[in-house]
């Protein structure tokens, strides 16, 4: 017996948990262990009609939150989506706070006094590769020539 096709509805809701999966799954491994708790995302499972939006994200923000465990699977949170986001907000207040009394800068700009060639052009003749970088016209003077 053949295998039934899917209809463009049924292919579009799947298509929408594995997008939903692969977030979930990229934003773990990009940020490790540590986007577990400072990670939050609220997905609708349609789109509302902009008069039921407001009650739709009320909806949204009742239910418990379902967090997702890199390569693990989904488990239901104990707080929801709302008591989420507060902790949310009050991590980012707390960040702030900290960044603004902080006497280091938040980040460190490391002056360079020649660009960095890539392996692929230093792979190639040395000699060569410098006297092109160093006469090769940047972006910005391309507009004084025209």
């Amino acid at each position: 017996m053949p295998a039934r096709s899917l209809s463009p509805r049924e292919l579009a809701c799947v298509t929408a948990e594995g997008v939903a999966d692969m977030v979930d799954e990229s934003v773990a491994m990009a940020f490790g262990h540590a986007c577990g708790s400072n990670y939050v995302r609220i997905q609708a499972s349609k789109v509302p009609a902009a008069h039921e939006a407001a009650v739709a994200a009320e909806a949204m923000l009742a239910q418990r939150n379902v967090e997702s465990v890199l390569f693990r699977g989904r488990r239901l949170s104990e707080r929801t989506n709302a008591e989420k986001v507060d902790a949310m907000a009050a991590e980012l207040v707390k960040e702030q706070e900290r960044r603004r009394r902080s006497p280091l800068p938040n980040v460190a700009i490391k002056h360079v006094g020649t660009p960095r060639l890539s392996s692929a052009t230093t792979a190639s003749s040395g000699t060569a590769t410098a006297r092109t970088a160093s006469t090769m016209p940047s972006p910005a003077s391309w507009e004084s020539r025209r």
